[in-house]
């Protein structure tokens, strides 16, 4: 946390049979979970 902005990093697990639309969906879903958290007046689209 610097100030009043938070930076965090969120990412998902590549194996043979992943699809990248899928990965990129789960790290979108996950971080919006921890900013909905943080502040419920945020909210993040994708």
């Amino acid at each position: 946390m610097k100030g009043e902005t938070v930076y965090f990093q969120v990412g998902s697990g590549i194996v043979a049979d992943s699809d990248a639309e899928d990965e990129y969906e789960e790290t979108l879903h996950k971080a919006k979970a921890l900013i909905e958290s943080l502040n419920p007046c945020l909210t993040l689209s994708s």
